[in-house]
């Protein structure tokens, strides 16, 4: 039991501090039904107004960063909106979609990056994190793929860029 706990002992953690994995219980959207239901949209009409006013906020965002990224990846974004706003920033432009019919370079699950340490200079998500159950988890794997900071600019997108 832990002291001040809110609860006083009516709730017990499950697992030991070494399990990372989240179990079934904990888990909060159902990602699967999620990415179907993202493929069913981007099979039709997919609305953009929204995506396109958060690749816009980014663009503005980054305005402020006087550096150029070598190699950054769009991480999730349902469709291929950031490129525009990274254009000329970005040396290579990596799309990781979570549903196929995005017209990404590869498909993947935001709660497993594909991105070993230090490989990318700039990673960005636009409206696709709010539906992670590891939403730390998420943020951390993008730290280590991108080495040591972090800033979350509104609640639009997160943008991880590593330091020289």
């Amino acid at each position: 039991r832990f002291a001040g706990w809110p609860f006083h002992g009516k709730c017990r953690m499950r697992g030991n501090a070494g399990d990372a994995r989240l179990s079934d219980q904990s888990l909060v959207f159902d990602r699967a039904l999620g990415r179907s239901r993202l493929k069913r949209a981007l099979a039709g009409d997919y609305p953009d107004f929204l995506l396109q006013r958060a690749a816009g906020d980014l663009g503005e965002r980054l305005g402020a960063v006087l550096r150029e990224f070598a190699v950054a990846a769009d991480l999730g974004t349902p469709l291929p909106v950031v490129a525009p706003a990274l254009s000329g920033r970005a040396g290579r432009l990596l799309r990781m979609a979570e549903a196929e019919g995005g017209g990404a370079d590869l498909v993947g699950d935001l709660e497993r990056l594909p991105f070993a340490g230090g490989s990318l200079d700039l990673a960005v998500s636009l409206l696709a994190l709010h539906a992670v159950n590891d939403l730390p988890g998420a943020l951390i794997q993008m730290i280590a793929a991108t080495a040591t900071s972090i800033s979350t600019p509104a609640a639009t997108a997160a943008i991880v860029q590593r330091r020289d």
